[in-house]
């Protein structure tokens, strides 16, 4: 339970962002779906995902309110999927080794996440889910197999603010929160 359930905007922006660029993405807000995260890690295996982004938080949330409901759905997905799942937001940006080595991750994002996730999503297209990606190989990805840690250098700002869409409200309808 939360005192208050607000629309996931960031996710909404990154989501249009991907679509813009011929990504098609889905996004799933389980506050504002007020669902389980059972019921959200059996949606996500029925879109059979190529890989899976959980945010960590949201403009109007503190980052570290949401780790465990990050972390509860990023290991309820990997014990139905075989799809990557990655961690993007605050914490795992700042904290990228600390937060593959706890979490039921395969990879974070260090930095905003509209380029790196995009080459990211790129990169799994054409090498699929079983290569391995190199240290640095995509600035701003983090990578863990098995114990061992594949480190990725800080993707940076996004500086062209004004080329990212505006969120898809259809995603988060302001009636659901």
């Amino acid at each position: 339970d939360v005192p208050a359930i607000t629309p996931p905007v960031q996710d909404a922006l990154l989501v249009a962002h991907l679509n813009k660029l011929g990504i098609r993405s889905v996004l799933m807000d389980a506050e504002g779906l007020r669902t389980t995260v059972a019921d959200i890690a059996r949606a996500v295996v029925e879109c059979k995902p190529l890989a899976v982004l959980i945010s960590t938080d949201h403009v109007n949330s503190a980052d570290v309110t949401k780790m465990a409901a990050a972390g509860e759905t990023a290991k309820a997905i990997k014990g139905l999927s075989p799809a990557p799942v990655i961690l993007y937001g605050n914490v795992p940006s700042a904290y990228p080794e600390l937060t593959l080595r706890q979490e039921s991750a395969d990879m974070v994002c260090q930095g905003e996440p509209y380029a790196p996730i995009a080459a990211l999503l790129g990169w799994l297209r054409s090498h699929g889910a079983g290569r391995e990606l190199g240290s640095g190989e995509i600035r701003g990805i983090w990578a863990k197999y098995g114990d061992r840690i594949v480190p990725g250098e800080h993707a940076g700002r996004h500086d062209a603010i004004d080329a990212l869409p505006y969120p898809d409200w259809d995603l988060v309808p302001p009636s659901q929160y």
